[in-house]
């Protein structure tokens, strides 16, 4: 009798196990708008670092017109296999978005840690000021005792008239306690936003001050999302500006999956974010992205990180958020440095729908879940068709309910309809095996 409760339990939870999988794969598969839109190829971005081009921290502004012979000016920082060491300020343009290359005459990086005597220059952020027609560059700098007692974080800043040839740094702001600076110049003010981490050094709110000189700055406030204060797990992210403010970020730090984006009217009052780019079996994770609307388009660019720990800029762009599609290596061209990316992360369909399916049931929540079916399965020793059925199809779409927002309606219709029928096929299966262990156990009496 024990081996028989034994067996019941196992096949009960290996069948909910399937119908449960059958549920999240099928909502990975239909529900995101946006479950295919990262780049699967990178950007060929040549960095001062021979034979480890892996750039990684973007910003990007559009100058509407070719300004000293570019379009868009990108800052980023190297970051091979996560030397921070080599993360110093650089210079990249493009009149494309997709074709980068450094300025003619200007030799990355334009700042150098021991120029400073900083331990690491990172989280660099390219600045317009239109009053003076120049470039900028703002960067952090972290320090020891060599440049304040105690160290700190500093706010550094160089700019340049024509791109290439750059000022000494100045010392703006101490920025201890924030990362991940952005800022923009806009009517006569320095706006800048950046993130604060809590105590854990995962999550992070994001906070808002502006100077009109550079020198002199408002105490930071704290901006809200969907009407809410608080703490909204943010890591790395930045802030762009074109007719509105425009927000895109990650959360967990070298675990992010999915890039977030949200908009305001004020750069302080925001909108709830959504996602708009969702990792799928490229890259490890993403990091830093920046948002750019260009021509009636949107470029999200950000961070890559590939299982061997290198870091490199992929992109998606598209007519809305809901639309993205990510760079492929038909949009960049047949580098050898791009087919060597794509090929080692590209997976078949085939590949990537079982992937799905293990990585669906095999979540801890899920086994909790299961469990608890089959014990109670056990106990009432019998189960109705609609209980189980409607039991497991409302489980299915709670769990993945938040990765539904911004789906057409009649998509949505449509994968209710489908998760449904397979429920209920699933569920069908799960009874027949409860009346036929039922039978077997009256006909042992």
């Amino acid at each position: 009798m024990k081996r028989a409760t034994a067996f019941t339990v196992l096949l009960l939870a290996l069948l909910t196990f399937g119908c449960l999988g059958c549920v999240l794969t099928l909502t990975d598969y239909f529900a995101p708008a946006f479950s295919q839109s990262e780049g699967s190829a990178v950007l060929n971005i040549e960095t001062y670092i021979d034979g480890q081009n892996q750039p990684t921290h973007p910003a990007v502004i559009d100058m509407k017109r070719e300004w000293n012979g570019y379009r868009y000016w990108m800052s980023y920082s190297p970051y091979p296999n996560a030397d921070g060491a080599e993360e110093n300020p650089c210079i990249g343009v493009s009149n494309d978005m997709i074709h980068w290359t450094t300025p003619d005459g200007l030799y990355n990086p334009i700042a150098f840690n021991e120029e400073t005597a900083c331990d690491e220059l990172k989280d660099p952020h390219i600045v317009y000021n239109n009053d003076l027609n120049r470039m900028e560059i703002w960067y952090l700098g972290r320090t020891d005792s060599t440049i304040k007692s105690g160290g700190t974080l500093l706010l550094f800043r160089k700019v340049s008239s024509d791109g290439v040839h750059w000022s000494e740094y100045e010392i703006m702001r101490d920025l201890v306690g924030y990362l991940s600076p952005s800022i923009v110049y806009s009517e006569g003010k320095y706006k800048l936003w950046a993130i604060e981490p809590s105590t854990s050094g995962r999550e992070g709110a994001l906070a808002y001050s502006e100077s009109t000189d550079g020198d002199t700055w408002t105490p930071f406030e704290k901006c809200t999302f969907g009407g809410y204060y608080g703490i909204e797990k943010i890591w790395h992210g930045a802030v762009s500006l074109d007719d509105t403010y425009r927000f895109a970020f990650i959360e967990d730090s070298g675990k992010s999956n999915t890039i977030l984006y949200t908009e305001s009217h004020d750069g302080i009052t925001w909108e709830s974010p959504v996602p708009i780019v969702r990792k799928e079996n490229f890259w490890k994770a993403f990091y830093r992205p920046c948002i750019l609307y260009s021509d009636s388009r949107l470029y999200c660019i950000y961070g890559v990180i590939t299982q061997d720990n290198e870091w490199y800029l992929s992109m998606s762009m598209g007519d809305s958020v809901d639309n993205l599609h990510g760079i492929s290596t038909q949009d960049i061209g047949n580098s050898k440095v791009n087919m060597t990316i794509s090929e080692k992360h590209t997976l078949s369909n085939l590949t990537k729908n079982v992937y799905h399916f293990v990585q669906s049931i095999c979540r801890p929540e899920l086994l909790l879940i299961c469990a608890a079916v089959a014990i109670l399965l056990l106990i009432v020793r019998k189960c109705s068709f609609i209980l189980l059925w409607g039991g497991s199809w409302l489980l299915g779409v709670l769990r993945f309910y938040s990765q539904m927002r911004g789906i057409p309606l009649s998509e949505k219709f449509w994968l209710l309809f489908s998760v449904g029928a397979i429920n209920a096929v699933c569920s069908l299966a799960i009874q027949q095996v409860i009346n036929w262990l039922d039978v077997r156990r009256e006909r042992a009496r």
